[in-house]
């Protein structure tokens, strides 16, 4: 609890001193361990994935015949470059959305009388309006990931890879 409380402290100092360089590195942190996460799980069916977990009737006293703690198959390697490009995705958002988020605490003050009815309008102004981009911005992401894909016969495949047609 001690060591949180000292990162949450050491956080926010930084915060304070350098609002917009923080949250682009904490961006980039979130985005390359999502990154990584995804890239670790495989999503092509159930005898493919990753980890099969396989519940048994107990109560009918059948004994399962594996082990579930074992995984089927290994993870995908280590990919740098995916890593890399999804933290530099994360790193240059972060200013765009510092702004936005500046811009909708001026619109819609929080104060202690009003603090629901502005909070749920910068949602929805959130939701209508930079949801949309954030889309957009996600899809760009994703189609330069299979940009890369369809240029090196190499690449590592996983569920960003393009199927032969």
């Amino acid at each position: 609890m001690a060591i949180t409380m000292r990162l949450a402290a050491k956080f926010n100092s930084y915060y304070a001193e350098r609002p917009v360089l923080t949250t682009m590195v904490t961006n980039a942190s979130i985005t390359a361990v999502r990154s990584r996460a995804k890239s670790s799980r495989r999503t092509r069916g159930s005898d493919d994935s990753f980890m099969s977990l396989e519940i048994h009737d107990l109560h009918q006293g059948k004994k399962p015949t594996t082990d579930l703690a074992t995984p089927k198959r290994a993870p995908h390697p280590f990919d740098f470059e995916r890593l890399t490009r999804f933290m530099a995705y994360g790193f240059f958002m972060a200013p765009i959305q510092f702004q936005w988020f500046g811009f909708l605490s001026r619109i819609f003050p929080i104060t202690k009388k009003h603090a629901t009815i502005p909070a749920l309008k910068r949602v929805a102004m959130d939701q209508l309006i930079f949801a949309p981009i954030g889309c957009l911005y996600t899809d760009s992401e994703s189609q330069f990931h299979l940009m890369a894909a369809s240029a090196n016969p190499e690449f590592p495949h996983n569920a960003y890879s393009i199927p032969n047609r």
